[in-house]
């Protein structure tokens, strides 16, 4: 499956459907991980689905089958100009330790960092110990926590936020 494996950029009207696939599974496969709902993203009209691809989304495919997806925001203000948050992070879980998200991870930082950013940042429940070995294995560090940064299923969920600087 490795071999077979493209990362690019979804652009357009054309990769709505692809990013509506991967973006649900997603959701619906680890809801614990994600600020958002399945629930918010069914009430997008397909405008907002393409609007939400403006800002740079990647998409790891196995044939014409996504398997993985990763975004990040660019901060707007120009003084943090320099940052982005990454986002919407998710690999089918048959092929999670194959090597998917860190194919992701460098097309994602490759892409920051021609756009000019040179510190990638991110928030992961603290609970969720694979992502964080893979963020800190990636060269991201601990450099807070936000007490309950969110909920799910009415328990509260504490994050760790994590920065990796891109110019270093």
């Amino acid at each position: 499956m490795a071999t077979n494996r493209v990362i690019r950029r979804l652009r357009g009207a054309k990769d709505v459907p692809l990013f509506r696939e991967i973006r649900f599974e997603g959701l619906r496969t680890n809801p614990e991980a994600f600020a958002s709902t399945a629930q918010d993203w069914e009430r997008l009209s397909d405008a907002e689905w393409l609007a939400r691809l403006d800002t740079p989304v990647f998409a790891a495919l196995a044939g014409d089958r996504p398997i993985g997806l990763m975004g990040y925001l660019p901060e707007r203000a120009s003084k943090m100009s320099h940052r982005a948050s990454l986002v919407m992070v998710f690999i089918t879980p048959a092929l999670r330790r194959t090597g998917v998200a860190a194919d992701l991870l460098s097309h994602a930082c490759d892409a920051a960092r021609a756009d000019g950013i040179d510190q990638m940042e991110l928030a992961v429940a603290v609970d969720n110990a694979a992502a964080i070995r893979f963020y800190r294995r990636a060269g991201f560090e601990t450099v807070g926590t936000i007490p309950r940064g969110f909920r799910h299923e009415g328990g509260d969920i504490d994050e760790l936020l994590m920065v990796r600087r891109l110019d270093a």
